[in-house]
Parts: structure tokens; C-alpha cells; sequence
């Protein structure tokens, strides 16, 4: 065990990082299958189908036969499958993925590619077939729900003290992305092999976090008038439903995933960590977008 020891106690191992982040297969999945079914067709018309909500680039306003729906709802069905194992539906998922793929985004997601079917059957209103789904009708659609427009918008339109909530939550992040590889350079040049162990889940960035970091940037501000902790609870909250806030990928020694509805229990654990779902430009152009937002969180940013 010495021997051990002495001769591989100062050796280092580089990992270099990927380009890209793997997408696990059951998030995939799990996204395809939320497609599928907010916009497969069922085979047999609905009694109360009416008039003018005919699926069907026809004229007529009468609704269609039962043999008409099932044909179309077969066809449209068979599209919507083949799209949703393109290639380039793959990787445009995976695209949304990156930029924090939820389902409030695949929601949206849905309701634009729709938009896009509509429009190519308006434009294309001539005598024919009508039209059906595409990969590409869900890519747009995709990439329009999960642009940087969408969340800097989002994020304008929080209150006071959820935006003050998301700046302090990206202060304690970025300090502690700080903090790790201030460690990683002392680890790499030696007398500090313990310090990674040691100053473990330090920069842990949760509600307690948030509270103390928030109380200690108004004191500095000369005690301004701050929120409660009462307040700053409910801002939490409202984050997370609106999927600005989200938890941190690791969490509890696993990984917690926002499909599986565990963001729920959020609120009960003020020691769960959470993270920005949103990135310092659309955080920043968010504030400068609001009507109401004080000077004071700009310059908290600008700080970090």
C-alpha cells in the first residue's frame, strides 16, 4: 500500500470533456412519446366534431364521412411516425435538449408545429389531398418554442422578486463554477489533492443559498428594502412552474429528472440544489427588457 501510494499519489489523470452532451436514450424517449401523443388523431370522428373543425384542406364545410376521418387519421398517423424517427428530428431534439428541453417547450412545441401544417395547407389550398405532418413542421416548431426569444421573454415578464431570485441563483452559480476550477488548477500543481474532497457540495446553490446570498447583497446596499423569505418562497415557486429554475442535475447522489415530475417536490426541501435554466445573455436582456426592474440587479449581474 506504500509503495502504492508513493508512486501514484502525484500522478493526475486529464478527462477532456465532449463537445456535446449525450442525450440519454429515456429522455429521447420520453420526449418522442409527448409528441405522439399530443398529436396522433384517433381513428374514429369525435360525436361533437363540428363544421369548421374539419382536419381537411377541402372547402366544404360539411364535416367528413367516418371513411373520410378514418383514412386521414391513418394517414396522418403513419406521417407523424415516420417523422418522429427522422434523423433530423433526432437531432433537433437534441438541439432542444441543450437548451433545456421541458415540457412546457415540447407543449409549445406541438402547438407551433400544428401552426406550421396549418400554414403549408393554407398555402397550398388548391384541389389535392390534404396535408399531412412533417419532420420539419415539428423541427420549426421545436425551435421556436425553445429559442432564447421565448425565455428572455419569460423572463422580462417575472416579477421583482423573481428576478431577483434568478440573479442571485446565477451569482452562487457562477462562484462556485469559479470556486471548482480555482481547486481543479491547485490540484493540478500539487499540495492541494485533498481540497476537492474536502470543500465538497460547499457552492451548493439552494433555497438556503439563496436566502442568505440575497440578504447579504442588501446589506451591502445599505439596507435597502428587501423581500421575506416568505416572498422569496413563493418566487421560487413560481420559477420552477415556469421552468426558469429546475434542479440541478445531480442531486441527492442521482440524477433527478424533470420528466419524472420530481421538480414538484422542490418546494418542501430547502436543501435541494437548483440551477438557472436560462443563460447570462438572455438573463441580462431579460432585466434590461423589464418595465419595473432595479438598477441594483444589473449591477449584482455585472458583478459575477
Amino acid at each position: 500500500e506504500k509503495r502504492v501510494r508513493s508512486r501514484f499519489s502525484h500522478r493526475l489523470v486529464a478527462v477532456g470533456a465532449n463537445d456535446t452532451e449525450v442525450v440519454p436514450a429515456d429522455q429521447l424517449h420520453a420526449a418522442t412519446d409527448a409528441i405522439s401523443e399530443a398529436l396522433a388523431l384517433p381513428l374514429v370522428l369525435p360525436r361533437d366534431h363540428g363544421a369548421g373543425a374539419s382536419t381537411s384542406t377541402s372547402s366544404s364545410s360539411s364535416p367528413p364521412s367516418a371513411a373520410d376521418w378514418r383514412a386521414f387519421a391513418a394517414s396522418w398517423n403513419d406521417a407523424l411516425a415516420n417523422a418522429l424517427g427522422s434523423p433530423r428530428l433526432k437531432a433537433a431534439l437534441v438541439r432542444a435538449y441543450e437548451d433545456g428541453l421541458t415540457p412546457r417547450v415540447l407543449s409549445t412545441a406541438c402547438h407551433g408545429t400544428l401552426a406550421n401544417v396549418q400554414a403549408r395547407a393554407t398555402a397550398a389550398d388548391s384541389a389535392g389531398s390534404p396535408t399531412t405532418i412533417r419532420a420539419e413542421d415539428i423541427a420549426v416548431g421545436l425551435a421556436v418554442s425553445g429559442g432564447a426569444f421565448g425565455r428572455e421573454a419569460s423572463v422580462a415578464e417575472s416579477s421583482i422578486a423573481e428576478l431577483a431570485v434568478l440573479v442571485v441563483l446565477f451569482r452562487l452559480e457562477s462562484r462556485a463554477l469559479l470556486s471548482a476550477t480555482q481547486q481543479a488548477n491547485d490540484a493540478a500543481i500539487g499540495g492541494a489533492g485533498g481540497a476537492l474532497a474536502k470543500n465538497a457540495g460547499t457552492g451548493t446553490s439552494n433555497f438556503l443559498a439563496i436566502c442568505q446570498e440575497y440578504a447579504a447583497l442588501c446589506a451591502a446596499a445599505g439596507g435597502a428594502d428587501s423581500f421575506s423569505r416568505r416572498t422569496l418562497s413563493r418566487a421560487v415557486a413560481s420559477l420552477c412552474h415556469r421552468e426558469l429554475v429546475g434542479p440541478s442535475r445531480v442531486s441527492h447522489g442521482g440524477g433527478v429528472s424533470l420528466w419524472s415530475g420530481a421538480h414538484k417536490s422542490l418546494l418542501g426541501d430547502v436543501y435541494v440544489p437548483l440551477r438557472v435554466m436560462v443563460s447570462r445573455l438572455e438573463l441580462e436582456n431579460g432585466v434590461r427588457a423589464h418595465a419595473r426592474a432595479p438598477a441594483s440587479l444589473l449591477r449584482w449581474l455585472k458583478e459575477t
